[in-house]
């Protein structure tokens, strides 16, 4: 709502309210991200560091970092049988290590269930879309911290995830600066 008024949420003639708020909003081609980071092995590249992901909405709270945490590419294990972490994993499979899984074919929370069942502690989201960036996932409730990264972002961890096995990531609490394209 503006400050145009007359319509709901929005003021016309502030003189003639006794208490109210208005909020702007101005676009200035940036934003803040939450973000994670491979902790190891050393060394390890800049662009594994401060990697913007988006928090979903199905997941419990984040309230500290998390990790570091050995990370596991879903197509890795049970034989490449469950790429896409839709279908339950053996029993302890990811015993207090993160997934690394492509989005699509199930429901978000249906992926992260699959990872907690399997004893994981979290679930890393790559968007399979070209040019579009991460986003929080919706849907039911999810047991454990599920976040979204981007295709390049997803192609990045995966691939060091294949070259390095001991590969260990930290999903961060803090903010980072995420600029827009062409500023």
């Amino acid at each position: 709502a503006g400050n145009e008024g007359p319509g709901d949420g929005s003021v016309g003639a502030t003189l003639a309210y006794g208490r109210f708020i208005t909020v702007g909003n101005a676009s200035t081609g940036r934003d803040f991200t939450r973000f994670l980071d491979v902790a190891g092995p050393d060394p390890v590249p800049a662009d594994l560091l401060g990697v913007p992901m988006a928090v979903g909405y199905i997941i419990p709270a984040i309230d500290a970092d998390l990790g570091p945490l050995p990370l596991v590419i879903a197509s890795e294990l049970d034989g490449g049988a469950n790429p896409d972490g839709c279908l339950p994993w053996s029993p302890g499979s990811l015993e207090g290590r993160v997934a690394l899984v492509p989005r699509g074919n199930c429901a978000f929370t249906d992926k992260a269930r699959s990872v907690a069942d399997a004893s994981g502690l979290a679930i890393v989201v790559a968007n399979q879309t070209p040019g579009e960036g991460a986003f929080p996932m919706n849907g039911d409730p999810s047991p454990i911290p599920a976040v979204m990264v981007d295709l390049a972002a997803g192609d990045a961890l995966g691939a060091w995830a294949v070259d390095h096995l001991d590969a260990t990531l930290t999903l961060r609490t803090g903010l980072v600066p995420l600029l827009w394209p062409g500023d």
